[in-house]
């Protein structure tokens, strides 16, 4: 998740010994004590942390809890810092609604495409998984991690949106027909008001995603 100071061939020091505590201020006292910030820990590999001490030293309970604490500090701060999970929420209910408008024509896509459909599944349950369980060693949050994809995201689902028939889906709400074209407007005006009102601000006073 982080750069250390192993060389090329060595492991990373976050992502090998780091995430296995509890807190960021544990792992680090613990792991620079032992020299890991710049070659392998001086200890026995049976002193070194690892996913099997660490699942043996933990409750289930525990567990479940740190992840949801990672997906929470995901909520919390995307509404806090760069404002960005309304607009998640506002791309997948449209897609969704296209979806489930034409539902044939989805399974179809997923058919024609389903090596890149179970890849995308995948790699966003393990990287959203491993994001939220890492949160305590963070020590920044979670943003950093989860602000790196917001483009390729809403790019795939805008692009998704282009393509026929889903582009070409309609609505009706009482006598009014809405489609695409509209929801398209109602996400640009969303967008043009938080970057006038709200986004802006937050840019010079966040730094990093932090």
């Amino acid at each position: 998740l982080n750069s250390s100071g192993f060389s090329a061939t060595d492991a990373n020091a976050n992502t090998t010994f780091y995430v296995w505590y509890d807190t960021w201020g544990e792992a680090g006292v613990d792991m620079k004590d032992a020299g890991a910030e710049t070659h392998w820990p001086d200890r026995p590999a049976a002193d070194l942390p690892g996913p099997g001490r660490y699942w043996r030293t933990h409750t289930v309970q525990q567990i479940a809890d740190r992840v949801a604490d990672g997906f929470k500090d995901m909520v919390i701060r995307s509404c806090r810092t760069y404002w960005y999970y309304p607009f998640v929420i506002l791309y997948v209910v449209y897609v969704t609604a296209l979806i489930a408008a034409n539902r044939n024509a989805f399974l179809a896509l997923l058919r024609r495409h389903a090596s890149i459909a179970v890849f995308l599944v995948l790699y966003a349950a393990v990287f959203l998984l491993a994001s939220a369980f890492y949160n305590p060693i963070s020590a920044t949050g979670t943003t950093r991690y989860v602000i790196a994809h917001l483009t390729p995201f809403f790019f795939v689902l805008a692009y998704f949106t282009t393509l026929e028939p889903f582009r070409s889906t309609t609505w009706r709400i009482g006598r009014i027909h809405v489609g695409p074209r509209h929801a398209d407007m109602v996400i640009s005006a969303t967008l043009a008001f938080s970057l006038a009102f709200i986004i802006w601000p937050r840019l010079m006073t966040t730094y990093g995603g932090f």
